[in-house]
């Protein structure tokens, strides 16, 4: 325990007093050079316990950033060494720039969670060398493009989960997914997604939950037929105009069948609307 307290103290004191972006108390050790940080803004005068800098005591900080502001690459207020040890981060508030370059440097990165941040564009690939990545968390903002998005060096890449719910998407390219084969949560809901094809999620032959509720989806157009191990299919309109469906499957065979039946509706709806 006394091992402990001296870590944790030594980590408060090597913060710039003349810094108030990381208050003590908003910092918490649990031993072995695990750290969850909570920072205001950026992270100037953060720095690692020298021990926590060798092989022998790799560190894990949980990372939250609120209200973050713009991210210099050449900033010298920044411990490089800080930011590779860590394996969750969260931001609060407006994210204030395109770029993600901040989290590009997370080279250690396992889970990150940009919720709710205003974001309307990412440039680039920001996760291609984020080998690491497990869980993404991008809903709540208002992103319409995520074309090359999901772009990664290492094949096939680790990330497990992905939400994309409550953004302004309409179209997803043939290829969106095509490197992120190991996806098994994959949450579309609440976007403004108007078709589907079979290529769409061709690649992702380990995806067990599929979230599509409240788009714009008129044709499924064979789109979950490639999925073989999926269990969970969730679809519902909110369209008071069109059918109200609302879906959860958990048999290959009944997802299958379940596609069919909805592309018959949909037709059926479309014939009802060219007569009237």
């Amino acid at each position: 325990m006394a091992a402990g307290y001296a870590t944790v103290v030594f980590l408060l004191a090597s913060v710039t007093l003349g810094s108030c972006s990381c208050p003590r108390d908003w910092m918490h050790s649990y031993g072995n050079c695990s750290y969850a940080i909570h920072c205001h803004g950026d992270i100037h005068g953060l720095k690692l316990p020298e021990e926590c800098l060798s092989s022998n005591y790799p560190a894990n900080v949980t990372l939250t950033l609120d209200n973050p502001s713009i991210f210099n690459e050449s900033d010298p207020k920044i411990d490089w060494s800080l930011l590779s040890s860590v394996v969750s981060f969260r931001a609060i508030g407006k994210w204030p720039q395109e770029s993600l370059a901040m989290v590009e440097k997370m080279d250690g990165l396992t889970k990150l969670y940009l919720s709710g941040n205003q974001i309307k564009h990412i440039n680039g690939s920001p996760f291609y060398r984020l080998f690491y990545l497990e869980v993404v968390d991008l809903s709540y903002n208002r992103l319409s493009q995520i074309k090359n998005l999901l772009q990664m060096e290492m094949q096939p890449s680790k990330l497990q989960k992905l939400v994309l719910a409550y953004n302004a998407i309409e179209n997803i390219p043939d290829d969106t997914f095509d490197q992120v084969t190991f996806l098994v949560e994959l949450d579309l809901s609440n976007n403004s997604i108007s078709n589907l094809n079979n290529m769409t999620f061709s690649q992702l032959s380990q995806l067990k939950v599929l979230k599509l509720s409240n788009n714009n989806i008129f044709d499924l157009d064979g789109a979950i037929n490639s999925l073989k191990v999926l269990r969970h299919l969730y679809l519902k309109e909110t369209n008071e105009e069109e059918p109200h469906l609302i879906v959860q499957a958990t048999d290959e065979r009944l997802l299958v069948m379940i596609s069919k039946i909805l592309e018959a509706i949909e037709k059926q709806t479309k014939l009802i609307k060219a007569i009237r």
